[in-house]
């Protein structure tokens, strides 16, 4: 048998957990992370026939707004950067579907979920701490005048990171 679906669920679980993790290193790892994720879940469900979660009633409504959000960057004033952003929206569409098998097949995922984004939370928040006190993070970034940046190096995304990611740490 060419795929063990137990095995593709774990792996498929393993980078749907590190993406938070890869957020916290910047947005290159957590996007391959999200494109890997992606060729997986269409690769398994096109092996096992599957189709149920790409005939639904959401993916027809999301390819139409893709194809809308498509034809207005085909329509503005500078489409390569406006393509830039739209063209492979589309990720994001096929990614929900892959959590939605996830969730269906991996009944512990919650748990481990909820445990890696405490680990995570507690690491960003630790550093955060220890930046605010000392003046510096624990890999000896100094902090900005006026606001903390912890292992976001210069980049001053600190709460962005911490406040959108807060829901999905209550919600598991």
């Amino acid at each position: 048998m060419f795929f063990n679906h137990k095995l593709t669920i774990n792996i498929l679980s393993i980078l749907i957990f590190l993406i938070p993790i890869a957020l916290v290193v910047g947005p290159f790892l957590a996007d391959l992370f999200l494109v890997i994720f992606t060729i997986i879940f269409l690769s398994t469900i096109i092996y096992y026939k599957n189709y149920k979660y790409i005939s639904s009633k959401f993916i027809y409504l999301f390819l139409i707004f893709c194809s809308y959000i498509l034809a207005v960057s085909l329509s503005s004033d500078n489409v390569l950067l406006s393509l830039e952003s739209s063209l492979f929206y589309f990720r994001f569409g096929l990614f929900s579907l892959g959590v939605w098998y996830v969730l269906d097949n991996n009944p512990n995922f919650f748990k481990y979920f909820f445990y890696i984004l405490l680990f995570t939370f507690l690491i960003v928040i630790f550093d955060a701490y220890i930046q605010f006190f000392t003046g510096t993070n624990l890999f000896g970034y100094p902090k900005d005048e006026m606001r903390i940046s912890g292992l976001f190096k210069t980049e001053l995304k600190l709460g962005s990171y911490l406040v959108r990611l807060y829901v999905l740490f209550f919600c598991s």
